[in-house]
């Protein structure tokens, strides 16, 4: 995942790298599903034109319901839990820090 954010005089860029595991315990890509995720956040701030850069841990465990239509459309939903370690910038706090819930949905093509 991508994420830039910026105001007058900070800004906070993120690329996050996850290993993704999923459970079917039914079918592939349809009904019930379980996910758990680990990998890590390289971000990279500016504040009042310094620049600081830091690796941060991400984990994801997450459980939904995946809906397979005709032509192989799947849709899913599901919830769950996500930590990001702090990544302790000096001048910037971020509050999505620590474990926080985590809503998820996608949407894709089973051929």
């Amino acid at each position: 995942s991508y994420l830039n954010v910026s105001t007058t005089n900070k800004a906070l860029t993120s690329v996050s790298l996850l290993a993704t595991v999923n459970f079917y315990p039914k079918e592939f890509f349809k009904e019930l599903w379980l996910m758990a995720a680990a990998g890590v956040s390289l971000m990279s701030t500016t504040i009042n034109n310094t620049e600081q850069q830091s690796a941060a841990l991400q984990f994801l465990a997450t459980g939904g319901y995946r809906f397979k239509f005709g032509g192989g459309l799947v849709i899913g939903v599901g919830g769950g839990v996500q930590y990001l370690k702090d990544p302790g910038f000096s001048g910037l706090t971020l509050k999505g820090t620590g474990f926080k819930p985590i809503v998820i949905s996608d949407i894709g093509v089973n051929f």
